[in-house]
């Protein structure tokens, strides 16, 4: 057993010697994750930033069904007999579960006939939304939606507060006016570099690995020691331990 540690010890110390002689592969360990990935993190969210940015500007198109999908859309898409938001467009689906599932809508709404009774009077109106969350429109066509159904809720509170004389603080009685941040730019900026760095540093460490472990096989081929060392009196367990 002795024998064989030091058959790996002097067989390891030999690879760590040709890895530190190749400037290629301490480069590509060393030098290219450094300069490489702080620039692909750098480069990649204002790319994600303008992808999202215009598909905010696109029109999705989603599907309402039910008996009460009228209501809904003249109360949510089209208040107050307005022109409809160009961000969301109706369109009409036989069958709106395939067509989610084929891209052709990026939303279905369900609306059953309590929907309009619940609108008119004092009642909660329940939809059934479907997305996808494999899919950037669909998710975009949801957060507009969100968004839409949010505004339309809190008019129609406004209106049922005004026909009881209720101010609108009535259903706000606590509430945070203002959230005031101690923390510097200095500091805001610190943490989120920190995270970064941390992110880098994990990744750096894992293809740093990868290169050695690629140059023992494809270096050995290039510098032809492999033939030298499988005639070394020593056993291949050793040679294979030591690599």
């Amino acid at each position: 057993m002795r024998w064989s540690l030091r058959t790996v010890r002097l067989v390891a110390a030999k690879e760590l010697l040709e890895v530190r002689r190749d400037r290629r592969t301490l480069f590509v360990a060393l030098v290219l994750p450094v300069l490489l990935y702080p620039l692909m993190m750098v480069a990649v969210g204002p790319l994600v930033g303008q992808q999202r940015a215009r598909m905010q500007q696109e029109v999705q198109r989603i599907a309402l069904t039910g008996a009460g999908a009228q209501a809904v859309r003249d109360t949510v898409l089209v208040p107050d007999g307005e022109q409809p938001a160009p961000a969301l467009e109706v369109v009409r689906a036989d069958d709106p579960g395939a067509a989610l599932r084929r891209g052709d809508v990026d939303l279905w709404v369900e609306a059953g006939a309590e929907v309009a009774a619940a609108l008119r009077g004092d009642g909660t109106a329940e939809l059934v939304v479907h997305r996808d969350t494999s899919d950037d429109g669909s998710r975009i066509a949801y957060a507009k939606w969100e968004h839409a159904l949010t505004a339309a809720s809190d008019r129609l509170l406004a209106a049922r507060l005004a026909e009881r004389g209720l101010p609108t603080s009535f259903v706000a009685p606590l509430r945070m006016a203002e959230v005031r941040d101690t923390a510097s730019a200095e500091q805001r900026a610190g943490y989120s570099f920190g995270r970064l760095l941390a992110l880098i540093l994990v990744l750096m460490t894992l293809s740093s690995s990868f290169y050695p472990a690629v140059d023992v096989v494809a270096g050995e081929k290039e510098r032809g020691p492999l033939e030298t060392l499988l005639v070394a009196p020593c056993r291949r367990a050793g040679l294979v331990l030591g690599q």
